[in-house]
C-alpha cells in the first residue's frame, strides 16, 4: 500500500487504476463479471502554467458522464469516502504510452455505453443470442464506452494483442501480462 503523496512521481502516463466499488452498480459487475474489480481508469500527467506545472489526473468512462478526465488526488478522496480500494498497475516498459495517452484523450467527451452495449457484453445468456444471430463485439456502437472497453481499446491502439475490447471486464484487464500490480493506493 502506498500513499498517492510517497508515490506520486513514480506514476506515469498510460499507467491503469483499477478500483473495488462497493455500491449496488459496482457489485452487480462484480457478480456478472466475477472479477474482483468494477471500474477502471488511466493516468495521464496534465501540463500547464508558464512554469510547466503538472496534474495528475485520470481518464474514465463512468455511467451518466462518458469519458472524463479528473484529477487523480480529488477521484482519490471520492473513492475513500465511498470506501472504495483503488491499485496501481504499471503498464510494462514496451508498451507504447503515448499511444495510451494518444487514444483516451481522442475518446475524451464520447458518452458510456449504453444498457444495451452492457448486457450484450456481460449479460447472462447473451453468448447464446450472439451465436444464434451472428451478433460480433464490432457490431456494437463505438461512440459510447464503458471502463474496460476504453482500457482495452487504449491497450490495443498502443499495438497489444487483446481480445476485443467490448468483451473485457475490469479483471481481464488486471490479469493482462502487459500491467503489473504495484498495491493499493491510498490519499
Amino acid at each position: 500500500m502506498g500513499r498517492l503523496t510517497q508515490i506520486h512521481d513514480q506514476i506515469a502516463s498510460g499507467d491503469f487504476f483499477f478500483i473495488q466499488g462497493n455500491s449496488w452498480y459496482a457489485r452487480l459487475i462484480r457478480w456478472n463479471t466475477a472479477s474482483r474489480f468494477t471500474h477502471v481508469g488511466i493516468a495521464v500527467w496534465i501540463s500547464f502554467g508558464k512554469d510547466d506545472r503538472k496534474r495528475l489526473c485520470i481518464f474514465e468512462a463512468i455511467n451518466g458522464q462518458g469519458v472524463r478526465l479528473y484529477p487523480m488526488d480529488r477521484y482519490l478522496g471520492l473513492c475513500k469516502k465511498a470506501r472504495e480500494k483503488v491499485f496501481w498497475y504499471r503498464t510494462d516498459s514496451s508498451i507504447n504510452r503515448e499511444a495510451i495517452v494518444a487514444f483516451v484523450s481522442l475518446h475524451w467527451g464520447k458518452r458510456y455505453a449504453t444498457t444495451w452495449q452492457m448486457v450484450y457484453s456481460f449479460g447472462w445468456g447473451t453468448q447464446i443470442f450472439k451465436k444464434i444471430f451472428g451478433w460480433s463485439d464490432k457490431d456494437l456502437n463505438k461512440d459510447g464506452f464503458f471502463c474496460s472497453e476504453l482500457g482495452a481499446g487504449a491497450l490495443l491502439f498502443a499495438g497489444v494483442k487483446t481480445k476485443l475490447p467490448a468483451s473485457q471486464s475490469p479483471g481481464d484487464l488486471a490479469e493482462s501480462v502487459w500491467l503489473h500490480n504495484q498495491g493499493e493506493v491510498i490519499l
